[in-house]
């Protein structure tokens, strides 16, 4: 097995890691059956996919591939038959299978995307492996890439405007019941986070009194919380 990786200008803007396998140590099918269980799975979901190539192995293809994720998106992974590709079709080269992570990301200053560090130069494996639990067993160690800032705020923004677009009727109903704000946060909270958000102590910013702010204007209360109806 061995690691390639390349495409890096001003920072890391975008960056391709692979690993090479020559015995059969992964291969398209296994890579179809892991995406099939969730071991490619991103914050839950499973990711878009799309599969070129025939069905089963055959003699004189140009090889299969399957592709996860997709590059507009910043993350997109490959897993495909090389030495086929290569149009070696026989002898040990003709096992030769790849499995490619595609990263786009960004300089700090651009406050955009993910930031890719200089560290994934150094360890390539470990990042790879970190990308998902399908190839966690490329690498002992694995780490991720994470994503800055703004992008949990856009995160927060997008998910509270989801949660009013569906919970919002519902919370109506609660207030004209008589319900408080603090009654009504306590019926619809769960004890889990969204995985995109890191939980830490941190004082608030300007991003929580927003929410504050988009809180009060759902439920109409201007000012002090205590102004709200409480239910008898």
């Amino acid at each position: 097995m061995q690691f390639l990786f390349g495409g890096f200008v001003y920072g890391v803007v975008w960056l391709s890691r692979s690993a090479d396998f020559f015995e059969d140590e992964y291969a398209v099918d296994r890579a179809v059956k892991d995406y099939q269980a969730g071991f490619y799975n991103s914050g839950g979901r499973k990711p878009s996919h799309r599969y070129v190539g025939p069905l089963e192995a055959s003699e004189g293809s140009e090889g299969r591939t399957l592709y996860i994720g997709r590059r507009g998106n910043g993350k997109l992974v490959r897993v495909y038959e090389k030495g086929k590709e290569r149009g070696i079709h026989s002898g040990p080269l003709s096992r030769w299978v790849r499995a490619e992570l595609e990263l786009h990301g960004s300089c700090p200053e651009t406050k955009k995307g993910r930031v890719i560090p200089w560290d994934i130069l150094a360890r390539p494996g470990a990042y790879l492996a970190g990308s998902c639990k399908a190839l966690a067993f490329i690498s002992d160690t694995c780490d991720k890439v994470k994503t800055i800032a703004v992008k949990v705020a856009t995160s927060l923004a997008t998910a509270v405007k989801h949660a009013k677009r569906t919970c919002g009727r519902v919370v109506n109903v609660l207030r004209d019941m008589g319900y408080s704000p603090s009654q009504i946060v306590t019926l619809l909270c769960r004890d889990d986070f969204p995985d995109w958000y890191e939980k830490k102590d941190y004082g608030r910013t300007g991003i929580e009194d927003q929410i504050l702010g988009w809180v009060k204007e759902i439920f109409g209360v201007d000012g002090d919380w205590d102004k709200a109806p409480v239910i008898a």
